[in-house]
């Protein structure tokens, strides 16, 4: 299973900001990570190793990142039917799932038994876990990396080999991460290389000093405290409690009122976090020093520090407000961002959590006027929470941000705070933050690298540390901490682009404006004769669109010179034309010559049925021309 690091600072967060725009593009949607992922769990079967692709997002295929997705797709959508019938459900080893393919290539009978228990495996957050010899899976097939890693574990737990210094974890993984590439592992089983694994729920570690080439989970050479081994002579320098993370990726130090610029990753998973960013506009990118480089558990860590538009300096400086310190990571100047809940249904957007919250509520208790007290009362809480995806569960990928809302009588001179997420290693979360507190320059140097842990492991999660043993207050109180997410316009089609912007509730804000001033109109026109003119085939023409009416603009062509059998084209945008909103539905074209006699008009009204939405008529024509107007359906800019 899987873990981070202690959780112990509480930095104020910032008050109200409003929040200014940019044209920029927006991130991918979860859905098809998701849909990547069921599919491939519908096609594993306990017989076979299935043929494995990587997802589309970049995150390193393992127990704790796609995996979790996995369950956590499974958890809630079949968690239900799947408990009822396997509760009792113990299998012996010879039926586990994958269990040819696993051992094959580890050359080893897996020792234990498994069943299938959703419910426990819903409170830990996690698709499988092991205890002592008995495996625990989420789902009937699990894939065959979670299968691996559990079937380590077992082994471990077996006394038939150690952790070869990898930690229960990292060994797990590394041995399921062969398996599904296709390579033996039976060299990754050995019982004279590394620590011993004991059955056990492993909590994040905490490393408290440093010294003889190991990390210490308490004081250096304290009889039974746990180590790790490290190098590198700055595990020496910096200050401690430092939190790692369970996958080994990352190393931060922030602690209480210990702000920290500290952040160690490895190379592969800053240029993950790098490609993230990148993609949707995010105003930070994360720099490593090869030069400066610890070791950990056999993980080459560098460090990492962030510039901030682009612009490398010796005393980067963030926004002060937690809210624009966030929105620097998800991309600045965008608009303000929507929450993402249920896996992917967003709310309106906007700049304050409070509406996030009504409008989680309102969709969970079908907009009843008790819907808070039903929340701050519900008889199983953590069962809700994890169906909506919010406090524990709240669990941001990189580029999104986490959001507290404090309960009504915590909200004295801090609103909120947001955090943005830069790193994702495994479940556990690397955000870079800022909070107003005593520092009034505005940016600063205040800011900090943070690690935040799964749902599984209690006291972890950035919910425990602001709400239920920070400033916003408990969950039985109201508060609610959720995943803040920028809506993806960018690959909508125009039309629905435009039908977004005209809904009449305004959900989305600024969002579509500022997507169609990338979309265009294409304007076709072919010129049959001038009527009227005895002679010549050649006339000095301009073209006049105008806008729905009342909130239009007219955009003239310009003269040109048009020949009769020749067709004319170009591309306007259609913030061109149409303003501040298509609301009136209606265009109005005209074409005319040099002396301003009408050589064509018509209009695309909106009372024809068979017209499609928004510009009804797609062409229209005379004696004299024909005039063709099209939607670009994608970003032509």
């Amino acid at each position: 299973m899987s873990t981070y690091a202690p959780l112990l600072r509480r930095p104020a967060p910032s008050p109200t900001a409003t929040r200014t725009r940019v044209a920029t593009p927006t991130r991918k949607t979860l859905d098809g990570r998701l849909s990547w992922l069921l599919e491939k769990s519908a096609e594993m079967d306990g017989s076979q190793a299935p043929r494995v692709e990587p997802p589309t997002r970049d995150e390193p295929a393992g127990h704790d990142g796609r995996e979790a997705e996995l369950a956590d797709t499974a958890l809630r959508n079949d968690a239900g039917v799947e408990d009822a019938a396997s509760r009792a459900d113990n299998r012996s080893r010879s039926s586990f799932p994958h269990a040819a393919t696993i051992e094959a290539g580890l050359g080893a009978r897996l020792p234990g038994t498994w069943r299938v228990d959703g419910e426990s495996c819903r409170q830990r957050g996690v698709p499988g876990f092991t205890d002592g010899l008995t495996t625990i899976f989420a789902s009937r097939r699990p894939s065959l990396h979670v299968a691996a890693h559990e079937a380590v574990h077992s082994l471990q737990h077996a006394g038939l080999t150690r952790d070869r210094g990898l930690g229960p974890e990292g060994h797990a993984n590394a041995v399921a991460d062969a398996l599904v590439a296709g390579r033996p592992a039976a060299s990754l089983l050995d019982r004279s290389r590394g620590r011993t694994v004991p059955s056990a729920t492993r909590p994040y570690t905490r490393f408290y000093s440093f010294a003889d080439q190991q990390l210490w989970e308490g004081a250096a050479g304290e009889p039974g405290v746990a180590t790790r081994s490290a190098s590198g002579s700055a595990l020496g320098k910096i200050a401690y409690p430092a939190r790692v993370s369970d996958t080994l990726e990352t190393l931060t130090n922030s602690e209480g009122s210990r702000h920290s610029h500290v952040l160690y990753a490895t190379q592969a998973i800053v240029a993950r976090g790098n490609k993230i960013l990148a993609a949707q506009g995010s105003g930070v990118e994360l720099v490593t020093d090869a030069s400066d480089a610890i070791e950990i558990g056999g993980n080459r860590l560098v460090a990492v520090k962030p510039v901030f538009g682009g612009k490398e300096s010796d005393k980067p400086c963030l926004a002060r407000n937690c809210n624009e310190a966030a929105w620097t990571i998800m991309g600045p100047g965008k608009p303000a961002p929507a929450a993402r809940y249920r896996k992917d249904q967003l709310t309106s957007v906007s700049a304050h959590p409070d509406k996030y919250q009504r409008e989680i509520l309102a969709d969970a208790f079908g907009g009843a006027a008790d819907a808070d007290e039903r929340y701050k009362n519900a008889a199983d809480p953590d069962r809700l929470d994890l169906e909506l995806g919010i406090n524990r569960h709240a669990r941001p990928e990189v580029g999104e941000a986490y959001v507290v809302n404090p309960t009504p009588d915590h909200r004295s001179q801090w609103r909120y705070h947001w955090a943005g997420v830069v790193l994702a290693p495994g479940r556990d979360r690397v955000t870079l933050e800022n909070s107003a507190g005593d520092v009034v320059e505005d940016p600063n140097t205040d800011w900090l690298f943070q690690t935040y842990g799964p749902a599984a492991k209690p006291g972890q999660t950035f919910h425990d540390e602001y709400a239920e043993g920070g400033f916003a207050g408990p969950r039985s109180e109201g508060s609610m901490t959720m995943v803040a997410h920028n809506p993806d316009f960018e690959h909508l089609t125009t039309q629905e682009v435009i039908r977004r912007y005209d809904e009449p509730n305004q959900k989305w804000g600024m969002w579509p404006w500022q997507e169609l001033q990338h979309r265009s109109i294409r304007i076709d026109i072919s010129f049959y004769q001038f009527k009227g003119w005895l002679a010549g085939e050649e006339q000095s023409v301009t073209f006049t669109l105008i806008g729905p009416a009342g909130k239009s603009r007219q955009y003239e062509s310009g003269w040109w010179d048009a020949k009769v059998g020749v067709d004319e084209s170009w591309t306007l945008p259609i913030t061109d034309v149409i303003g501040s909103a298509p609301g009136g539905k209606v265009m109005t074209a005209l074409l005319e010559q040099t002396d301003g006699k009408t050589l064509a008009y018509f209009d695309w009204g909106s009372g024809e049925p068979a017209d499609p939405y928004p510009y009804p008529k797609t062409w229209v024509e005379n004696a004299s021309c024909r005039v063709q107007l099209k939607l670009v359906e994608k970003r032509d800019r």
